[in-house]
């Protein structure tokens, strides 16, 4: 409850509309509005944005099942019947708590360094080289910050990565670019592993509850996507594998939330 309440995004309420807005539900439409206001439009995004505000308030329209007092009294199956038809969530810090999940994943990353004797000159870690990369070189990490683009932290890590290969004179015999994938990709792994074990609270059975949910009065599943600022990926968590039908990364999208364009690209998802 906490977790679906705390950080469940807007684009659900945009997509589907739910119940008369409270006062404080009226200012964080006010405040998202005037945040989207400042953003610049770009071509490639649809042109009417205020379409999602018309479907919002308009409850008079025929196709509209919130036009209806109450769902249909015998549902097709035992599963809830709900008029949200589309849930995001937030990761890091929200179904899982980010601080431990990462410290394994860099432990992890360390442990397969030092197996290979592979150590920086000054004895620094992946993390520390992180963050002198990023004080020395912010713009080359974030080049969107005027449409606030997001850190990039695959980078980021594969540069830090890139020059303990390079103290070091490695790799011998495998391409640069290929040891230095592989080594990220044991920290994904690893950090991928870690967060079954550092779930927030209720996260298995509220996921459970939406996952049992369905539309009406199509009767379809309610599709659950992730939206976040991070390069996590959910789906290749075995926990959670089940759970999400899309994940949007904002490195792939080029800005962080919450501009308009994350939000275009988690609509294209659902509309797949």
């Amino acid at each position: 409850r906490s977790v679906g309440r705390r950080r469940c995004h807007l684009f659900s309420t945009l997509v589907m509309g739910s119940s008369q807005p409270t006062p404080e539900e009226e200012d964080q439409k006010k405040n998202a509005r005037d945040n989207w206001s400042k953003d610049s439009s770009s071509a490639e995004e649809p042109e009417d944005i205020a379409k999602w505000e018309r479907m919002y308030y308009n409850r008079g329209a025929s196709n509209n099942p919130l036009n209806n007092d109450s769902p249909p009294s015998s549902p097709a199956s035992s599963s809830s019947i709900s008029q949200i038809k589309v849930i995001t969530f937030d990761l890091d810090n929200t179904l899982w708590k980010t601080s431990p999940v990462i410290s394994f994943a860099n432990d992890a990353l360390a442990s397969h360094l030092a197996s290979q004797n592979l150590t920086h000159p000054d004895g620094l870690r992946v993390e520390q080289i992180m963050n002198d990369l990023f004080r020395t070189n912010r713009d080359t990490y974030t080049p969107s910050t005027s449409t606030g683009g997001p850190v990039q932290l695959t980078r980021l890590r594969k540069d830090a990565l890139r020059i303990i290969y390079t103290h070091n004179n490695r790799p011998p015999t495998t391409s640069l670019t290929r040891a230095v994938d592989e080594s990220f990709t044991v920290w994904t792994r690893a950090r991928h592993e870690a967060i079954p074990r550092h779930l927030a609270t209720n996260v298995t059975s509220t996921l459970d509850r939406i996952r049992a949910l369905r539309s009406w009065p199509e009767g379809a599943a309610v599709i659950v996507g992730a939206v976040t600022d991070g390069n996590s990926d959910p789906r290749v968590v075995d926990l959670f594998a089940q759970v999400f039908d899309f994940v949007v990364n904002a490195e792939g999208v080029g800005v962080a939330k919450p501009h308009r364009r994350v939000y275009w690209r988690a609509w294209e998802e659902v509309q797949r």
